[in-house]
């Protein structure tokens, strides 16, 4: 999934954590979990900016594949998110607990939707192994990856072929009318 669906999931997710849990808090605070929520669910993809440091370039190999790095691994969401939470709880303060919820929730989404077919390391550190529901074919692209000839070719060539594609069209369509309903 790329980046407004990613967005659109953590909105989506924070919508839900709302639902179910009947958590009241004020205009203010209800938009900053619902931006932290959102940023959260985007979060897992700062190994980009890792992996841009270690390579000097956002050019992947064949054999690269930023998922491999720890924020990539939902048990630090898990531990982080908790310890948030615990935080609150100890001092007392159901805002700063929320706050540990929306980003486990954000964060989670995240990985729901690239285990469709990218895959997560779900069991890191035990195991490395990458789970998905379908792994994505191979693209024979001419232009280097991490351009954005790669991207626009990527997308307009592969990805629109992909049902995943449409979910993620769906997931945003959807996240639009919760918002404005």
């Amino acid at each position: 999934m790329v980046l407004p669906g990613h967005l659109a999931g953590g909105f989506l997710a924070t919508k839900l954590l709302f639902f179910i849990s009947g958590a009241i808090f004020t205009p203010a605070q209800t938009t900053i979990l619902y931006v932290i929520g959102i940023l959260a669910s985007e979060m897992p993809d700062l190994d980009l900016i890792t992996f841009f440091f270690e390579h000097k370039s956002l050019k992947l190999q064949k054999t690269d594949s930023h998922r491999k790095y720890i924020s990539h691994a939902p048990i630090v969401w898990l531990i982080l998110s908790l310890l948030i939470v615990l935080v609150g709880y100890i001092i007392g303060n159901q805002f700063t607990s929320y706050i540990g919820w929306v980003i486990l929730f954000g964060s989670w989404s995240h990985f729901v939707f690239d285990s469709i077919e990218y895959g997560i390391m779900w069991l890191w550190p035990f195991s490395k192994h990458f789970y998905c529901l379908r792994t994505v074919p191979p693209e024979e692209i001419d232009d280097q990856k991490g351009t954005l000839g790669y991207y626009w070719t990527f997308i307009w060539k592969y990805y629109v072929k992909f049902w995943t594609f449409y979910l993620e069209i769906i997931i945003i369509m959807l996240a639009l009318w919760v918002a404005f309903h």
